[in-house]
């Protein structure tokens, strides 16, 4: 090491530590003996604390600590000592705690697993002295960029050909902010299923939600640590990991992690036994690409409206929802559809030749024009004024028709379908379009239209009506039969009362899918936001109020029990309509349990998570075959 390092004092503080950590944790000496020896060295010394502590000072420190117990010098004598130490922790009080809190059962075994570790103390900083806080996962890797706290220094530096991470401290969507030109964002309120974290998440950016033990101070323009002196200012470099929460400052290195021999082989079993389909969200040619590097039975979810943004189409839906003239309108159409045909086109060939699910009018109106609670609302509105060609205070009025105080349940889904049909056309045309031409190029798409927000049969049949005029109309145009182009017609179940109604939504014509948006459908069955409940969810986890964040593990006892309901009723209705569930409960095994007993058609799961969401669905699988009906909490894949 010391070679390896040119770095001798480093390599003796690294030493005395691993003496300190393997005499506590493997050998039951407990902290305070070292703790004594190393204050009476330094008070011997005359140091302030140990980071002033030269070379002499630490070899005489590791020859202290060497004294007060007998470390073997053989490293598989301290790994054999390390691994059985860590078996006999199953039994540990916190360990049969942590076994209650999460329903794990005792008579499972416990594993250990032995990793490398990357040092990283050289420079004299660790991971830990870099920890600027924490907040919720909102996404499934890391980045690191430049921070920014608008909109401006986000353009100014995306010009500099520097990436930026936006901080908001609301996890609303800044209708004046191009979302494709930062590398991740972090919110100080807010939760994974708003508006802003599914779009931003879509464009393969990540994120950090709920960051409430970061500081902002807008003054100094800088986040630092609640309780402590790490910080960091605008334009300064800062690193997200979306997967834990965990905000650094500075710049970490990163590593893209990829599928070996060994992996791709448990996948291959894992699709000899799972029966059901196990498919990705990808919204983005990189999401696209990363998720069938785990090769998933297709795309589950991609959300049209990530391609607006992407395609910075902001502008024709304004100006379609702003403009009086119906030339005008068509033209918007026009442009939005070309644009979005092109997009959804890139994304067949990465997919190829296969299911893509798309969701059509995702986003809530409200979301494309500025929050009229906003600081600069009267600013903005003149800048979307000027953008449509008119006048401010028909501008304003318009506005206040499309926006809506909460976009979970605002204006979105069906109801866009039904008040806004132009809107609708461009984007199902846009689908038509691409699909016809993937076919030209040999690539056969089995595509899937779902319309978010269906609350009844009525709703349901008068958006399917549409979407199939319309698809009569381009097969006409194209001199194609309707039967030749591969586009099905679905709806999302979100609410309760689409549950209860299942069986008459089931009976519409010309509907394939039913789809449960388990996002939206936990937060109306529960009563929570999960934009609001950061600052309880731990409490309520922690005095078992819940037994798991409903957000992350179906909540079976309400939202389950809602589900079974539906499945049955639509079973009973029509028994050829396809079922699936999208959300980030399908990310969770025990969840896919559920599902797969619910024998549910197919899951829609993160990309990076498709390779652990089929090993989960073959499990539940085999369990059956061994005649277990309880969700086992280990990781072990039996054949």
């Amino acid at each position: 090491m010391s070679k390896s390092s040119n770095n001798v004092q480093w390599v003796y503080d690294t030493y005395r530590r691993f003496l300190q950590m393997f005499g506590c944790f493997v050998m039951d000496v407990p902290m305070k003996r070292y703790e004594v020896a190393l204050n009476a060295l330094l008070e011997r010394k005359g140091l302030k604390n140990e980071d002033h502590m030269n070379l002499s000072d630490l070899i005489e420190l590791v020859m202290v600590f060497k004294s007060i117990v007998d470390v073997p010098d053989d490293p598989w004598v301290q790994l054999g000592m390390a691994i059985s130490k860590m078996m006999e922790c199953w039994w540990s009080e916190s360990a049969v705690k942590f076994r209650e809190l999460h329903n794990i059962r005792e008579d499972l075994s416990s594993a250990v697993v032995i990793q490398s570790m990357v040092y990283v103390r050289e420079s004299g900083l660790s991971i830990r002295d870099k920890l600027l806080g924490s907040g919720m996962s909102g996404s499934h890797g890391a980045t690191t960029g430049y921070l920014a706290f608008n909109s401006q220094q986000v353009e100014q530096q995306f010009e500099e050909s520097k990436p930026s991470i936006l901080y908001q401290k609301h996890a609303l969507l800044d209708e004046m902010l191009d979302y494709s030109k930062i590398n991740g964002l972090i919110t100080s309120k807010g939760g994974s299923s708003s508006d802003l974290a599914s779009i931003v998440r879509g464009l393969g950016k990540e994120i950090v939600l709920s960051a409430l033990d970061i500081v902002c101070d807008e003054e100094k323009k800088e986040l630092r640590q609640k309780s402590g002196d790490v910080f960091v200012k605008e334009g300064e470099l800062i690193t997200i990991d979306g997967a834990t929460g965990l905000v650094y400052a500075g710049d970490l290195p990163l590593k893209r992690l990829f599928l070996n021999h060994d992996l791709r082989i448990l996948l291959e079993w894992a699709d000899r036994y799972k029966i059901m389909g196990v498919l990705a969200d990808a919204s983005t040619l990189d999401d696209a690409k990363l998720a069938f590097d785990g090769n998933p039975d297709g795309i589950g979810l991609c959300r049209l409206d990530v391609l607006i943004r992407r395609k910075s189409c902001v502008h024709e839906i304004r100006r379609l929802l702003l403009c009086d003239s119906e030339e005008q309108k068509r033209d918007c159409v026009g442009n939005l559809t070309a644009a979005l045909q092109s997009e959804i086109l890139d994304l067949f060939k990465v997919t190829g030749s296969g299911v893509v699910n798309f969701s059509i009018l995702e986003s809530s109106l409200g979301t494309f024009f500025p929050h009229f609670f906003s600081d600069d609302y009267e600013s903005a509105v003149g800048r979307v004024a000027a953008e449509a060609k008119i006048d401010v205070v028909s501008c304003s009025e318009k506005i206040r028709k499309w926006s809506d105080t909460n976009p979970l349940l605002g204006f979105r889904g069906s109801r866009v379908a039904i008040a806004e049909p132009l809107l609708l056309q461009a984007q199902v045309m846009a689908i038509f379009g691409a699909v016809a031409e993937a076919e030209e190029l040999d690539i056969h798409v089995e595509s899937t239209m779902l319309v978010p927000m269906v609350v009844g049969s009525h709703e349901a049949s008068f958006v399917i009506d549409a979407l199939v005029h319309h698809k009569k109309s381009f097969c006409c145009a194209k001199g194609l039969t309707v039967e030749s182009l591969h586009v099905d017609f679905g709806v999302m179940i979100s609410t309760p009362r689409a549950c209860l109604h299942a069986h008459k939504i089931a009976k519409c014509d010309h509907l394939s899918t039913i789809c449960f948006d388990l996002e939206t459908l936990t937060q109306l069955v529960l009563g929570i936001s999960e934009n609001d409940c950061s600052s309880y969810m731990e409490l309520y986890l922690r005095e078992h109020l819940l037994g798991s964040n409903p957000f992350e593990t179906l909540e079976s006892n309400s939202v389950g029990s809602m589900l079974c309901l539906a499945v049955m009723k639509i079973r009973e209705a029509n028994t050829s309509i396809r079922m699936g569930a999208i959300g980030p409960q399908c990310n969770d095994p025990k969840s896919i349990d559920f599902f797969h007993k619910e024998r549910l058609d197919f899951i829609s799961c993160l990309a990076v998570n498709v390779p652990a969401a089929k090993v989960a669905a073959a499990q539940s699988r085999i369990r059956e075959f061994n005649g277990k009906d309880k969700f086992l909490s280990d990781s072990a894949f039996f054949i």
